[in-house]
């Protein structure tokens, strides 16, 4: 009884772990890229997909979430876009040593020209956070909602990766606490 009481406790503790979400919107032009959850976010990185025949990418600029307390100390990344249909590697991160971002807010606001009919096919991929300590917190990427009804992607990568460490985690609990 006692091995089952830790189980469920840290099974518990597990699921208590909040995680920042990532969310994107399109509209008249207008890609927004937004944060809710967050915990002492520090910076980040990610990609933008489209659909290249419907969508002329412009320019992108910086949502005012992570410099809100601190606004010089902000390096700005803009993507790469040699590959029609990415923008890869749009990164955000203070320069300086201060606690990150707590809250919600924008982050990315990445502008296009429509070109063509048809969907959009929009999706954020890539998804990579960073605290104040450097390390990763877990996030959640919700599907664009475009108003032509493109197609909106959850990050695959970072759903499989979340799931292997929670198995791994039952997995030890398991041969730690019920196999004594």
């Amino acid at each position: 009884m006692k091995k089952l009481l830790i189980l469920v406790s840290i099974l518990l503790v597990l699921s208590a772990v909040s995680a920042a979400e990532i969310n994107s919107d399109y509209s008249n032009g207008v890609l927004t890229i937004s944060v809710s959850g967050a915990e002492d976010l520090y910076g980040f990185q990610l990609n933008v997909n489209y659909n290249s025949s419907a969508l002329e990418f412009v320019s992108a600029e910086e949502g005012g979430f992570l410099s809100s307390s601190n606004p010089a100390g902000i390096y700005f990344k803009t993507a790469n876009s040699n590959t029609a249909g990415l923008l890869d590697n749009f990164a955000v991160i203070k320069t300086e040593k201060v606690a990150g971002e707590n809250g919600e807010g924008i982050l990315l606001k990445v502008n296009f020209t429509e070109i063509g009919d048809g969907g959009k096919g929009i999706s954020i991929s890539g998804v990579q956070l960073v605290n104040s300590e450097g390390s990763n917190p877990s996030s959640t990427v919700t599907p664009t909602n475009t108003e032509t009804g493109g197609e909106g992607g959850l990050d695959l990568t970072l759903i499989v990766i979340v799931v292997v460490v929670l198995v791994i985690v039952v997995a030890a609990a398991y041969f730690l606490v019920i196999k004594k």
